[in-house]
């Protein structure tokens, strides 16, 4: 499978995860079979998810950068901030495109990991990561 194709499936998979989990739950909830263990998941089950498609959106930028029409390499410094605009940059995306992947996912990875409460939607953040992949050739 080649970088690009690798890239989507990793997003895909989270997003096939999120989706079963997030259905499984609810029937049983909705059914009153949860424990309480359960509905505690459910509440943290986008947020958690959330952390994983963030991480697997950063290691997929990472594996396709040196593919790239421009390659670019990282260093183990290289944060997300620098892999988005780094291979924005090689690939003159839209502006626009590039402010919204910085804001969305990183800053929200960010409040994630730092225990901050941030007001976020799982599928536009998997929508936002797929469409900045997209842009990369």
């Amino acid at each position: 499978m080649n970088p690009f194709q690798s890239a989507f499936q990793r997003l895909k998979q989270v997003d096939s995860q999120y989706q079963a989990i997030r259905v499984l739950l609810e029937d049983r909830i909705d059914a009153g079979l949860a424990e309480s263990a359960e509905r505690d998941a459910e509440r943290d089950l986008e947020r958690t998810y959330a952390m994983r498609l963030l991480a697997e959106c950063e290691g997929a930028l990472t594996d396709l950068a040196p593919s790239l029409s421009v390659p670019i390499t990282f260093d183990t410094r290289s944060g997300l901030h620098s892999k988005i605009h780094r291979i924005a940059a090689g690939m003159m995306m839209d502006p626009r495109l590039i402010t919204q992947v910085d804001q969305k996912l990183r800053l929200l990875r960010n409040d994630l990991l730092h225990g901050r409460v941030a007001p976020f939607e799982f599928n536009e953040l998997y929508i936002l990561g797929k469409q900045f992949l997209r842009n990369c050739h």
